[in-house]
């Protein structure tokens, strides 16, 4: 669903953008399997990401075999799995606060309509973890600048678009003659920004470390 719904969102076609999980939740005859197979993707591929950044990262500081007698199998698994619980925590909540910005309004939304809604606006994040997953196997200065810099700029503009895609499905769900949820709308993605800024700090220590080993690691190959 990826393409089709980056397609859409690049050629000015929200409404197709929007509808791709509930045409795709149609078609397999499942309407929580297109949201719920989002979740799930984005959260391993978050997880993949971080690990092998990671693994990157303390190979080029300790060597193959240095890392491997200073990790654990359990190490690794919690950079895995900590991100994709996570992730997935995220995800869940954000579809909650959309459930939710619905209640105020006493308009009835299912846990499927407003999966599907946050799946159509979360696949940017996707599109944002696939272009980070091979600039984070590029060990180095200059990639570990440009992973730095191109993670960045992207964020704020995923961030950004994720969010009125949100709301433009939102919108597009209220029926006709019931009020605005704008402002329920804004108070409770204030509350899940506050959530998402309390834990992205716990991923963002995770990739620093990666990050940092890598440039000592280089800088010291270079005196």
């Amino acid at each position: 669903m990826i393409p089709k719904i980056l397609g859409s969102v690049l050629r000015g076609q929200t409404n197709d953008a929007l509808a791709t999980p509930f045409v795709a939740g149609r078609q397999i005859g499942s309407k929580h399997g297109p949201w719920l197979f989002s979740c799930a993707t984005l959260s391993i591929t978050v997880g993949l990401t971080i690990l092998l950044s990671s693994m990157v990262g303390g190979v080029l500081s300790n060597g193959l075999s240095g890392w491997a007698s200073t990790v654990s199998l359990s190490e690794l698994l919690v950079r895995f799995f900590g991100p994709v619980l996570i992730t997935a925590t995220l995800f869940m909540l954000r579809v909650l606060t959309v459930r939710w910005t619905f209640a105020t309004r006493q308009i009835p939304l299912g846990a499927a309509g407003a999966g599907n809604i946050v799946a159509a606006a979360w696949h940017v994040y996707g599109a944002f973890w696939v272009i980070m997953f091979p600039l984070a196997l590029m060990p180095g200065i200059v990639f570990g600048f440009l992973q730095f810099v191109v993670g960045s700029l992207l964020a704020v503009v995923v961030v950004i678009v994720a969010e009125i895609l949100i709301y433009a499905g939102i919108a597009r769900a209220v029926p006709a003659g019931k009020p605005d949820p704008l402002i329920p709308h804004a108070l409770l993605t204030l509350v899940w920004a506050v959530f998402i800024g309390a834990t992205s700090v716990v991923l963002g220590t995770i990739a620093a470390a990666a990050l940092v080993d890598s440039l000592l690691s280089n800088l010291g190959g270079l005196f």
